[in-house]
């Protein structure tokens, strides 16, 4: 049998706003609702899927692909995750699969009909259902992320010494927002072993308290309002633009005098490198006439960076894009699917002791469910896989 039930959740203006449950349908009537509240409900819906702590799960690994999203339907039963659509100050909540887009009018992701665009590399025609990444070089990306973890490190140009520190590579620029306490900090230099200029994103110097720093709202900051990305991770990297990014990437590329461009960045500066390389391929601002060439666009430990429409504006640049993930790591797998977030391609996925690795066949129309989304939703809890890829210790203090 269904019960009817009616709960009130208090406003930003101090209203109160009526949930009424009827069936599968659930219809939430409420004038607004704060920023602070969005957050407070990420951070306690993460701390629902796990099952004691943020720590790496000792809980056995669920199966995969259909057979796991069978099983989570099975345990969550009536509890499953709902996927909002709004139409003025009505929140009309409805749930048919754990695993959807918050569009009911658009397709499942994996039963999106394949599109195609133009190859940036090849000048030929591939498919958005086929994984971007045709070779995966792990001594490249290695050397990415130690840039991504000197990121944490180094905040001045005379300071380049830490564990992971290259000798090749020379820091022209660190851009950082020191206004606020946990501000946004980009490296930009040039790194001799690649004959490419980079940017280094850092992510949170708080990283366990990471979760935080997400609001859960959508902002549309394209031509395209449709191609929308998180706000918080936004307001880091525009934060960071607004500092002086392009000028600094800009100088460099005068002194070296290339315009090939590595960007990185772990943790939410994962998520900055995604906007900035977007920003580059979409010949945004300063960065039109610029004339950069990206030549990697690699990411550790990034979160969903923005919705359906954003993945697919992404995919159809072609970028050279790796996103590499590590075991049960927590951050990949928020902002959650259910709020209408998705991954850009193309992810690399390291086993629990980063001794092994899986190039993974997601695209823009999915995630690959036998990579890290296999532990979705509810084992995928550690915060010590997110401080530990390929064998270095991610974050400041001890650790620079």
């Amino acid at each position: 049998r269904r019960r009817s039930a009616s709960y009130n959740f208090p406003s930003q203006d101090g209203a109160s706003a009526a949930t009424h449950r009827n069936g599968n349908a659930t219809t939430i009537q409420a004038p607004t609702l704060s920023k602070m509240a969005s957050k407070s409900l990420v951070a306690l819906l993460m701390l629902c899927m796990s099952s004691s702590s943020l720590s790496s799960p000792t809980a056995p690994r669920r199966l995969r692909g259909q057979a796991a999203r069978d099983d989570a339907r099975a345990t969550a039963a009536s509890a499953a995750t709902s996927v909002p659509t709004t139409t003025g100050n009505t929140v009309k909540v409805t749930m048919p699969e754990l695993y959807t887009v918050v569009d009911p009018n658009k397709p499942a992701p994996h039963d999106v009909a394949p599109a195609e665009d133009t190859d940036m590399n090849t000048g030929g025609v591939r498919s958005l259902n086929a994984t971007a990444l045709s070779s995966y070089d792990e001594v490249s990306t290695k050397s990415y992320l130690n840039l991504a973890q000197a990121s944490y490190c180094v905040d001045s140009t005379t300071k380049w010494s830490c564990p992971t520190c290259d000798s090749g590579v020379t820091v022209t620029a660190v851009v950082e927002d020191s206004g606020l306490l946990d501000g946004g900090r980009a490296l930009v230099g040039y790194d001799a072993n690649h004959g490419a200029l980079f940017v280094s994103f850092r992510g949170s110097s708080n990283i366990k308290n990471w979760i935080d720093n997400i609001n859960a709202f959508f902002t549309a900051p394209y031509p395209d309002s449709s191609v929308k990305v998180e706000g918080g991770f936004y307001d880091e990297y525009s934060d960071l633009a607004k500092m002086g990014l392009a000028t600094a990437l800009s100088a460099a590329k005068s002194t070296y005098g290339t315009s090939d461009v590595i960007i990185t960045g772990h943790s939410s500066g994962g998520a900055c490198a995604t906007l900035l390389a977007f920003d580059i391929a979409r010949g945004a601002d300063e960065y039109a006439t610029m004339g950069l060439s990206i030549k990697s666009v690699t990411t550790f430990g990034s979160p969903r960076v923005g919705n359906y429409e954003f993945v697919q504006a992404h995919a159809a640049f072609g970028l050279p894009s790796v996103r590499v993930t590590h075991w049960y790591d927590i951050v990949p797998h928020v902002p959650m699917e259910w709020l209408g977030y998705h991954h850009v391609v193309s992810e690399v996925w390291y086993n629990q002791a980063n001794s092994d690795y899986t190039v993974c066949s997601d695209s823009a129309s999915g995630e690959d469910d036998s990579c890290s989304n296999s532990c979705s939703p509810f084992s995928c809890t550690s915060v010590d896989d997110h401080l530990d890829y390929m064998g270095v210790a991610m974050g400041g203090g001890s650790n620079c």
